[in-house]
C-alpha cells in the first residue's frame, strides 16, 4: 500500500516555504516602497503571489493526504476489529462444540432377568414379578447432576379389572399407545435427585401392579411413560430421555415344579419414539410428585 506520510511530510514543508518566500518577498517590497528598483520588483512579487497561490493548493492537498492517511488508518482498524470478532465467534463455537462433547446423556433400558438390557421390543414378566426392572446410563462424557426419573402412568380402573384381564388374556394384534392424558399425579421412582458420573448406571423398579405380590391384585399398570431428567454441571438442563411401555396380553399358565400352581404371565411392548410422540399431556419440562410440579394435560412432548 502506497505510504503517504513522506509525501504528506513534503507537501506541507513546500506549502511552508513557498508562504514564507511570498512574506519575504512582500514584506522586501513594502520597505522599498518608492525606491526605483528596477524592472525585477514586480516580476518578483507576482512569483511570490504564485508561490502563496501554490503553497496554499500545497497545504490543502496536504490536508486531503492527511484526511486519506485517516481514512485508510480507520479501515484498517475496522478490519482489525472484524477479525479479531470473527476470532472471537470461533473461539466461542468451539468452546460450544466441546462442551456439547462432554456434557452427560441419559439411556433408559429394559433389563430382563438374565441381568441384561433387552434387544426386542417385547418382553414378558414372569410368575409373581410386579415391576418392571430399567436401568438408567449416562453415556455421555460429563458429570450429570439432579438426576430424576419420574413415571407417567395409566392404571386399570380396579371396577372393571376382571373384564380387562379377560380382554387382554384373548391374544390379538399388538397395541398401540393409548392416547389418553396420563393420570394427574407423576410417580417419582427415587425419593430425591442423584448424581451420575460419565459411564455410571443405576438400575430402578417401575412397580406394575398394586399391591406387590404375593398380595391379590386390585389394579394393573396399562401404560406408562419415564422420563429421565439431568443437568449438566453448569446447571443446564440437558435432553430428557423418554422411555414408553405398553402393556399387551395377560396369560395364566401352569406353573413347574413338584407343585404346579397357576401363574400370570404379562407381555409388554416397548413404544417407538414416534409412538409416544403420539401420547398427549406429556411434559416438556421437569415434573415430581415430591417437588409438587405436576404435568398439564394440555401440554404437548416437542
Amino acid at each position: 500500500m502506497f505510504d503517504y506520510r513522506n509525501l504528506l511530510l513534503f507537501v506541507i514543508l513546500f506549502g511552508f516555504v513557498l508562504n514564507l518566500v511570498y512574506w519575504i518577498v512582500s514584506n522586501a517590497d513594502s520597505e522599498l516602497e518608492g525606491w526605483n528598483g528596477g524592472p525585477w520588483i514586480e516580476p518578483t512579487i507576482i512569483a511570490a503571489e504564485i508561490g502563496l497561490t501554490l503553497g496554499t493548493l500545497a497545504l490543502a492537498c496536504g490536508a486531503l493526504l492527511q484526511s486519506r492517511a485517516a481514512s485508510i488508518q480507520l479501515d484498517n482498524a475496522g478490519r482489525q476489529a472484524s477479525r479479531e470478532k470473527e476470532q472471537l465467534k470461533t473461539a466461542a463455537a468451539q468452546t460450544k462444540a466441546a462442551a456439547a462433547l462432554i456434557k452427560p446423556y441419559l439411556d433408559l433400558q429394559v433389563v430382563e432377568q438374565s441381568n441384561q438390557p433387552t434387544t426386542q421390543d417385547t418382553f414378558i414378566l414372569h410368575g409373581n414379578r410386579w415391576y418392571i426392572r430399567l436401568r438408567l446410563r449416562n453415556l455421555g462424557l460429563g458429570t450429570a447432576v439432579e438426576v430424576q426419573v419420574t413415571a407417567l402412568d395409566w392404571w386399570i380402573d380396579p371396577a372393571h379389572l376382571d373384564e380387562e384381564l379377560a380382554k387382554l388374556s384373548g391374544g390379538g394384534a399388538f397395541k398401540g399407545p393409548i392416547v389418553t392424558p396420563p393420570s394427574p399425579m407423576p410417580r417419582d421412582l427415587v425419593n430425591v435427585s442423584f448424581a451420575m458420573k460419565a459411564g455410571e448406571e443405576r438400575d430402578l423398579n417401575l412397580q406394575t401392579q398394586v399391591p406387590p405380590s404375593p398380595e391379590k391384585m386390585t389394579t394393573l399398570l396399562e401404560q406408562a411413560v419415564v422420563l429421565a431428567w439431568a443437568k449438566n454441571v453448569e446447571g443446564e438442563e440437558v435432553a430428557v430421555q423418554r422411555l414408553g411401555l405398553r402393556l399387551q396380553f395377560v396369560f395364566e399358565t401352569m406353573g413347574g415344579g413338584a407343585a404346579p400352581q397357576l401363574e400370570r404371565r404379562i407381555i409388554w411392548r416397548w413404544l417407538t419414539d414416534d409412538e409416544v410422540a403420539q401420547i398427549p399431556g406429556l411434559p416438556t419440562n421437569r415434573v415430581s410428585w415430591r417437588s409438587g410440579r405436576v404435568p398439564a394435560n394440555s401440554a404437548t412432548p416437542k
